[in-house]
C-alpha cells in the first residue's frame, strides 16, 4: 500500500524536489492537470533527464468533468480530442507515465451510489480504450498505463465489493469485448480516497473514525495507493494535527494490522461474494444503457449521455437523481 502524493507542480517547482531513482525515475506523483505535467517534463530535460523516464500520473479524465466535478472549458467532443492526443504522445515518448486516471471519486462525491460510481467509472475506462483505438492505437499499448481513483465510503462491505467487482469486470471486458491480450491490460490498478462527503463538521474527532473505516474498506479491497482526509477538512484546509493523524490511519493499517499480508482477504465470504456479484450485475445493467445510447460504443455512449445530462438525471433503472440523494445524504449527516 503507498501513500500517494499529488503534487500541482507550477512553473518553477525544481526537479530535485522529487524522488530520482538510480534510473533518474520519477516516483508515482500524480499531477492534476496539463500544464503541471508540462512543467515537470521540461525541468526534466533541462535537468539531463529524458523525458522516457519519467514516471507519474496525469488525471486528465475529461469525461468525469462533465459527469460530475463541471470543470471543463471546451464541449465533451473537442476535449476528447485533446486527451486522446495526450494518450498518443505519451504512448509514443513516455511509456513509463500514467496518461490518464479514470476517476470515480468526484463521481461518488457528486451523489451517485457505489454500483454508479463503479459503472462510470469503468465505461469512462472503455471509452478512453476505444478513443485509443480512434488515433491508432491497440489497446494492449494504451490499457496497461491507465489507472483508476475510486471512493471509499462508509458502507464497508458495500466498498469491499465494489472494489471487488471493479477488477472483476475490467479484466472481462478487457479480454472479451476489447481483445486485449496482455496480461498487464487485465489488471485494474486504482488509487483510493476516504469520503469526504461521510465527515461531518459537528464532532470533527469522529470523522478519524469514520476515515479508518473507510481506509480499511480499501484496503481489504485491494487498493494500490490510499489517502486519508483529514478530520477537520469538512471546515477548512487540514490542520497539521489533523494531517498527522490521516497519515498515522494510514500506518497503522500499514505496519500494525498485518491486513496488507493477503491478498482478497474476504474472498470466499457468502455475504461480500453475493453483493460483488450484486455490484456486477448492477453495473452490467448500466453498461448496456450507455451502449445503446452509444449505438454499440462506449465512447459515443459516455458522450451522449452527457449531451443529454443522462448520467445525473436518472433513467428507468436509476429513477433518483444525484442531487436528491445529495440532499438527503447531507441532512442525514446533520441531523
Amino acid at each position: 500500500m503507498r501513500r500517494r502524493h499529488r503534487q500541482p507542480l507550477g512553473h518553477a517547482r525544481p526537479l530535485r524536489r522529487y524522488r530520482l531513482g538510480d534510473h533518474h525515475d520519477v516516483d508515482d506523483d500524480q499531477l492534476s492537470g496539463g500544464r503541471d505535467a508540462r512543467a515537470l517534463r521540461r525541468q526534466a530535460e533541462e535537468s539531463g533527464v529524458a523525458r522516457a523516464q519519467l514516471g507519474g500520473t496525469l488525471q486528465n479524465d475529461i469525461l468525469k468533468e462533465y459527469q460530475a466535478q463541471k470543470e471543463f472549458v471546451f464541449p465533451p467532443r473537442q476535449s476528447m480530442r485533446l486527451v486522446r492526443d495526450t494518450i498518443a504522445f505519451t504512448a509514443a515518448e513516455m511509456p513509463k507515465w500514467n496518461s490518464i486516471s479514470v476517476s470515480g471519486y468526484h463521481i461518488r462525491e457528486a451523489g451517485s451510489t457505489a454500483a454508479e460510481e463503479l459503472a462510470f467509472t469503468l465505461a469512462n475506462g472503455f471509452a478512453y480504450v476505444e478513443l485509443a483505438r480512434q488515433a491508432g492505437l491497440g489497446v494492449d499499448e494504451v490499457a496497461p498505463r491507465l489507472s483508476f481513483f475510486f471512493n471509499a465510503h462508509i458502507d464497508f462491505f458495500e466498498e469491499i465489493a465494489k472494489y471487488r467487482a471493479a477488477r472483476r469486470l475490467w479484466a472481462t471486458w478487457m479480454k472479451g469485448h476489447y481483445e486485449a491480450t496482455n496480461e498487464l491490460s487485465w489488471k485494474l490498478r486504482f488509487h483510493t480516497q476516504t469520503a469526504g462527503v461521510s465527515l461531518t463538521a459537528q464532532q470533527p474527532e469522529v470523522n478519524i473514525a469514520r476515515t479508518a473505516i473507510e481506509a480499511l474498506a480499501g484496503v481489504l479491497g485491494g487498493t494500490q495507493s490510499l489517502h486519508t482526509n483529514s478530520m477537520d477538512e469538512a471546515l477548512a484546509l487540514p490542520s497539521e494535527k489533523a494531517a498527522r493523524i490521516a497519515l498515522r490511519t494510514q500506518q497503522v493499517i500499514a505496519y500494525e494490522t498485518n491486513v496488507v499480508n493477503v491478498a482478497d482477504p474476504l474472498g470466499g465470504s457468502w455475504f461480500v461474494e453475493e453483493l460483488t456479484d450484486e455490484m456486477a450485475r448492477q453495473a452490467e445493467g448500466i453498461f448496456a444503457e450507455i451502449l445503446a445510447m452509444g449505438e454499440g460504443s462506449m465512447l459515443e455512449g459516455c458522450i451522449k449521455g452527457i449531451e443529454d445530462n443522462w448520467f445525473r438525471a436518472g433513467s428507468p433503472s436509476r429513477p433518483t437523481t444525484w442531487s436528491a440523494r445529495s440532499t438527503r445524504a447531507r441532512a442525514s449527516l446533520s441531523a
